[in-house]
């Protein structure tokens, strides 16, 4: 009898659904620090970003935003990051118009995207 293959999945990017790419992607940029990677200006095709060691891709194929409210009722996923300053992120959201869910200038700063998707930042601390 053969023995079971062995087969292993490797992460490639969180894909994030959209009304406006263009809009998202000034977003991502802009306000935190995402570069572009890969992609092109054909509707339809995603625009892969990264920060770090995360990579997202941006597709524009939402008819409509996720409700306001940073802990929705239906299922979701939150965008985790960690930043040096805070206080300085805080500053560059408010500058942007980001809306502000919550804020300890210590400690998180909890954002959502130009569709609702909920970001939560922390303040890196020395291990």
């Amino acid at each position: 009898m053969a023995k079971p293959r062995t087969v292993e999945c490797r992460g490639l990017c969180v894909c994030l659904s959209c009304t406006d790419r263009w809009r998202s992607e000034e977003f991502y940029i802009d306000v935190l620090g995402f570069r572009l990677v890969r992609g092109g200006e054909e509707p339809g095709v995603c625009r892969w970003y990264q920060l770090g060691d995360i990579t997202i891709s941006i597709m524009p194929n939402a008819s409509r935003p996720m409700p306001a409210g940073f802990y929705p009722e239906q299922s979701t996923f939150l965008l985790w990051l960690e930043t040096d300053d805070l206080q300085a992120l805080h500053e560059r959201c408010v500058n942007a118009g980001v809306p502000i869910e919550f804020y300890d200038e210590e400690t998180v700063l909890e954002i959502s995207d130009p569709d609702g998707l909920p970001i939560e930042i922390n303040q890196k601390f020395d291990d």
